[in-house]
């Protein structure tokens, strides 16, 4: 990634919005992350945390700053790497706020693995615009996405009605408890056992899922009731290397 160089651009969320691409997102080579893998790997080894802040760059700065060099001790290569992080979530930031239609980006930064993305979903958004974009740092695998068409619209309707609150309850419990959601939902084996091989009724062809790169920044819609959105789930092997996270909400 080139710091002080736009990544992300209009043509790429032209290319989200196209009738042409089927999966409705779309990704970017992103090389410096190999570069910063280490910084990665090191905070997804700290205590589970999340930061949540936007809508200026200066704030952006100050939230992260205050979270994270902390957690950085003394390691001058860190503080370094950590720099370089920063630097490139200010330019995505930056990138985001000047592209046609949006007004208003928001930042999100965790490295602890949340279960409850393990179940595919679509993002819903009351604007009219809307996007998102997840930028993973020390992630061995990269978040799955399939057409709208491959989903059982109705089945996967009545799935999440029944699901979703307790997938709400348990990315906190796992939070919390800093504990697998394999073992706080042992009383929930076959629920367990679709979110470990991603293996849901509402699929029609398990071929059409595709793993985006974890090295790539992945951008994909929001439902926003006039255009569709993306389903997408996270892999369940990122359990063992959740990486540090960095999702960017962008809307008009």
């Amino acid at each position: 990634m080139s710091i002080n160089r736009q990544i992300i651009t209009n043509a790429h969320i032209e290319k989200v919005f196209h009738d042409s691409n089927v999966m409705r997102m779309c990704e970017i080579k992103c090389s410096r992350s190999v570069y910063l893998k280490h910084l990665g790997q090191y905070l997804y080894n700290s205590r589970p945390f999340m930061c949540d802040t936007g809508l200026q760059a200066k704030k952006v700065k100050s939230d992260l700053d205050h979270q994270m060099i902390p957690m950085l001790f003394e390691s001058h290569i860190l503080k370094r790497d950590y720099r370089t992080y920063s630097e490139s979530v200010l330019q995505l930031f930056q990138d985001l706020k000047g592209l046609s239609g949006i007004n208003r980006v928001l930042v999100s930064v965790r490295n602890f693995f949340a279960p409850g993305d393990l179940v595919w979903h679509v993002d819903r958004s009351t604007k009219r615009r809307a996007i998102r974009v997840i930028w993973p740092l020390a992630r061995d695998h990269g978040t799955l996405y399939t057409p709208t068409e491959n989903i059982d619209l109705d089945m996967h309707t009545a799935y999440m009605n029944r699901e979703h609150p307790l997938l709400s309850l348990l990315d906190r419990q796992v939070f919390d408890k800093n504990i697998s959601y394999r073992e706080n939902w042992h009383h929930r084996p076959y629920q367990v056992n679709a979110m470990l091989h991603c293996d849901f009724p509402f699929i029609k062809d398990a071929t059409k899922i595709k793993e985006a790169d974890p090295d790539s920044i992945a951008i994909h819609r929001f439902d926003t009731g006039k255009s569709d959105g993306t389903y997408h789930c996270s892999s369940s092997r990122n359990e063992v290397t959740p990486g540090l996270q960095t999702i960017f909400t962008a809307t008009e």
